[in-house]
């Protein structure tokens, strides 16, 4: 029963009760006029009558009380829960549930549910934010990290040079290359930093026209090390940023180089209805399904010890670049040995 039709209860029994007054006051005025002999008669039936609607006031009254009891009860106990809740809330306790049984069909039943889904989609928030403090907190150790060895390296083969612990032109020149070397990387590094953030941000829009996939890849990896293979329609034509796009294909044929493949197989098939799936296939160290779903993470490497070249950006910075063009990328183990990349474009012309 509703709160609402409670109160509509109570307020008929409270009329009952003042009929009930209203009635017992002229019982005893018809009392008086029954002292009279006139009226003796018609004073009989006044009494019945008015005692009758004495005792069905009594216990409307009755009634009233217990249902005013009842009333209060299921206002006040579960706006005490609700004070409980909110309180946990309030103290960050995030994961408390109310188990006592759940009022229904009042109003109440749907504050419940509100405070539920509240304290549901908080945690679920904060879950998030914590997960965004740990990536940043690793992000900037990684940084450091990458920054702190070519300055390291750098830093070594300045103070050679500086105080003359060095005069053979040979080895000078190797100290300088170091330095070179080193500058590049940290270069490259911050490079790779901002082209990341601008990316992320929003600040450099994908410019995207008309690519003929399989000549696009046949050029950008016309000077790879690897033995490549493209075997894509030359038909094809797919919707990219081309300025981008070579940067995610060469940056993919480098990591198969880096981690030992000697061959790159370059694939595609039919993705959902107006996307071209294109798979590059290596046959190097290959990833596990772990390795697979993390190498896209911003300063992922497989290298625990990070003593591999490289900034743990590229294929971060190349998953943006998929996607600002409404693709999607990912990688899968290949069968037995290496690693496969796929990556999805819109199709031009179905």
């Amino acid at each position: 029963m509703s709160i609402k039709k409670k109160l509509l209860i109570s307020v008929a029994a409270l009329c009952a009760f003042s009929s009930a007054v209203i009635a017992a006051a002229l019982y005893i005025e018809m009392g008086v006029i029954g002292q009279s002999a006139e009226a003796g008669a018609l004073a009989g039936l006044f009494n019945a009558f008015f005692i009758a609607l004495i005792i069905i006031s009594a216990l409307m009254m009755a009634c009233l009380l217990v249902a005013g009891a009842v009333l209060i009860k299921s206002v006040v106990d579960p706006l005490g829960r609700l004070c409980r809740m909110a309180k946990e809330i309030k103290d960050g306790n995030l994961s408390y549930q109310d188990r006592e049984p759940r009022p229904a069909g009042d109003e109440f039943a749907f504050v419940f549910s509100e405070f539920d889904e509240m304290r549901e989609r908080l945690a679920a928030s904060l879950a998030e934010l914590n997960a965004h403090d740990d990536a940043r907190r690793e992000m900037l150790q990684n940084i450091a990290h990458d920054v702190k060895t070519p300055l390291t390296a750098i830093n070594g083969a300045a103070e050679a040079i500086g105080m003359g612990l060095t005069v053979d032109p040979e080895k000078l020149a190797r100290y300088l290359g170091i330095i070179r070397c080193k500058t590049a990387e940290v270069n490259r590094l911050i490079s790779e930093l901002a082209d990341y953030s601008r990316l992320e941000s929003g600040e450099a829009p994908a410019d995207v026209s008309e690519v003929g996939i399989a000549e696009f890849i046949r050029r950008e990896l016309a000077d790879c090390a690897l033995n490549v293979s493209v075997e894509i329609p030359d038909s094809l034509v797919v919707l990219a940023d081309a300025g981008r796009l070579g940067r995610v294909i060469q940056n993919i044929a480098g990591n198969s180089v880096k981690f030992g493949a000697s061959s790159l197989q370059v694939r595609s098939s039919e993705g959902v209805p107006g996307f071209a799936v294109i798979a590059l296939s290596d046959d190097g160290r290959g990833a596990g399904e772990e390795e697979c779903a993390r190498m896209f993470d911003r300063f992922y490497r497989a290298d625990k010890a990070r003593t591999s070249p490289g900034s743990g950006l590229g294929l971060s910075i190349a998953k943006k670049i998929v996607a600002a063009s409404g693709g999607n990328i990912w990688a899968r183990p290949g069968e037995g040995r290496g690693l496969s990349i796929f990556i999805t474009f819109r199709k031009v012309g179905g």
